[in-house]
């Protein structure tokens, strides 16, 4: 399992030119790209703990596909009722060949 830090940088749309750094990394059949929002990342459930979290959803979420991925994340940041204090954006896609 690979983490592909984005850096800190502020949300698309603001600035009018943006400079960006590309990074390359395989992604093979079956491979799973998730990506997430600090919306996410910082809610109460996931606080100090987002990538061990992440990592346990994906794998426990693994038996029921890639598209119960999102479910599980979103399920998560509403732990306990917690309620998300920024945007929260999922996204996850599986090479399938």
């Amino acid at each position: 399992m690979d983490r592909l830090d984005g850096g800190c940088a502020l949300p698309l749309g603001i600035q009018v030119r943006v400079e960006v750094e590309c990074a390359h990394t395989p992604f093979s059949p079956g491979d799973v790209l998730l990506v997430v929002t600090d919306g996410v990342t910082e809610s109460t459930p996931f606080f100090g703990c987002a990538d061990s979290k992440l990592i346990r959803l994906l794998v426990d979420s693994a038996p029921f596909g890639v598209h119960r991925v999102v479910d599980f994340v979103l399920d998560a940041s509403h732990e306990d009722g917690a309620v998300p204090r920024d945007d929260t954006i999922v996204l996850a896609i599986q090479r399938t060949r």
